[in-house]
């Protein structure tokens, strides 16, 4: 079992709360339990925005990929105060089948209601996740059916004709081979999508769409394009 230690303080909070005191607090029940640490990530920011938070992003990249199957915190609020942005947190820990345990705080006792909260929002992610995914199919479905392309070009392509009825896609070169690259150091490289995202010059959540589009793999998809990425590749991106 690989474990993944989370640690984040405010500014002005007490010595108690320090990084290196939670980091202490993880280890030692990692010795006592015989846990294997695979990654200590920490942040220092007291506001919760994805862009301050590197060490949380780093982390959730790990669970994605798989590199750990528990996360440790002192407590739950180390993760987040929001408790809309620890649903999305605890979401994404659940659907990867990694444990969370807050080791200062498991002995609290569990208020039901918010259990039950909690699954019925899990519930309603999954549902919209796959009703918007419907939605896509169907306007691309329509539009193919009634030979119009699309609105947007995707990265890594552009327009010929565009706006006209027999409107294709071609390769466009330079940003083509920032999306290959992009899969490349994701599957065969390990690099974590904000470690991808800082190199190329673009935000995490561009390089996430890319890496979740399955556009760029599936010639049926659209129907007008060449695919830029093999569809094997594209499976191990995303661990299907």
């Amino acid at each position: 079992m690989k474990a993944g230690l989370y640690k984040r303080i405010s500014t002005g909070e007490q010595s108690k709360y320090s990084l290196e005191a939670q980091e202490e607090q993880l280890k030692k029940y990692c010795r006592d339990n015989n846990i294997d640490v695979f990654r200590v990530y920490q942040d220092t920011k007291g506001r919760f925005t994805f862009e301050e938070r590197s060490g949380l992003m780093q982390l959730l990249d790990d669970i994605e990929k798989g590199r750990i199957n528990i996360l440790l915190v002192t407590e739950l609020d180390r993760l987040a105060g929001d408790e809309g942005i620890l649903g999305y947190i605890k979401y994404t820990i659940k659907k990867n089948n990694v444990s969370l345990v807050s080791i200062n705080e498991q002995d609290k006792v569990k208020n039901e209601y918010q259990e039950l909260i909690e699954s019925i929002l899990t519930a309603v992610a999954k549902f919209e996740n796959k009703r918007k995914k419907l939605r896509c199919r169907r306007g691309i479905a329509k539009a193919k059916q009634e030979g119009k392309t699309l609105n947007r070009c995707p990265f890594g392509y552009k327009f010929i004709n565009k706006g006209k009825r027999n409107s294709s896609l071609d390769i466009d070169e330079q940003n083509s081979k920032k999306v290959i690259e992009i899969f490349d150091r994701y599957v065969n490289k390990n690099q974590s999508m904000y470690i991808i995202a800082k190199d190329l010059g673009l935000s995490k959540s561009n390089v996430r769409y890319i890496l979740r589009n399955k556009f760029y793999a599936d010639k049926e998809f659209n129907g007008r394009h060449k695919p830029l990425i093999n569809i094997d590749v594209f499976n191990k991106a995303n661990k299907q």
